[in-house]
């Protein structure tokens, strides 16, 4: 083989060792493409079922909240059919593990509050001692809401029906406010020794 032969030879050993180089690199990126998918398809269905679990464990519980309807007619306070026209109920999903008079009353503020006066008051703290609840209230960002007159006895009435049936094991609320004082909103004044609600009405 002479000289000039020789170098072809060399040159098309060259030229295949190239093509298997590039034709290996190309496998091996298609591969790589195919795990990250791979990765990428079983995070979404991790993600997925851990969505689906949520749900799975999420309860609903129900917030009472004044009929803004009910207003712009007059109805008989003494008619049995009274406190129906005067509430209507929505519907927030919790988890079950969450089921306590604080998120109660939290979930009240954040949407039936919210919804209705477009503002949020401030709850300093919610305990609970056998069968009773004591919500106290920081006044003044109750004050800032500026609640219509004749409808705070229903808003609270509302908050305190809710944690009642929601919990079913609740006998008494008490509202206080500032650290255990007494609830005084507008022509509302409750002492804070004192049941605001018993039984599903007011506390006589």
């Amino acid at each position: 083989m002479d000289m000039k032969q020789k170098m072809h030879h060399n040159r098309a050993m060259v030229f295949c060792m190239v093509l298997c180089i590039a034709f290996c690199m190309t496998v091996a990126t298609g591969c790589s493409k195919e795990t990250q998918n791979s990765d990428i398809s079983a995070v979404s269905q991790t993600e997925t079922l851990q969505d689906a679990a949520q749900i799975e464990d999420g309860i609903y519980i129900m917030l009472y909240m004044l009929n803004e309807d009910s207003w712009e007619t007059e109805i008989d306070a003494d008619t049995e059919d009274a406190d129906a026209e005067l509430t209507t109920t929505v519907v927030a999903e919790i988890s079950e593990k969450d089921l306590n008079a604080e998120t109660i009353v939290v979930k009240y503020n954040e949407i039936v509050v919210q919804s209705l006066y477009g503002e949020l008051f401030t709850v300093n703290n919610v305990t609970k001692a056998d069968n009773k609840v004591i919500v106290d209230f920081d006044s003044a960002s109750i004050a800032e809401i500026g609640i219509p007159e004749g409808e705070e006895g229903q808003l609270f009435y509302n908050l305190a029906r809710s944690i009642d049936e929601n919990l079913g094991d609740v006998n008494y609320v008490y509202l206080t406010m500032d650290g255990g004082k007494d609830f005084r909103l507008g022509h509302l004044w409750f002492v804070a020794e004192e049941p605001f609600y018993s039984g599903r009405g007011f506390a006589e």
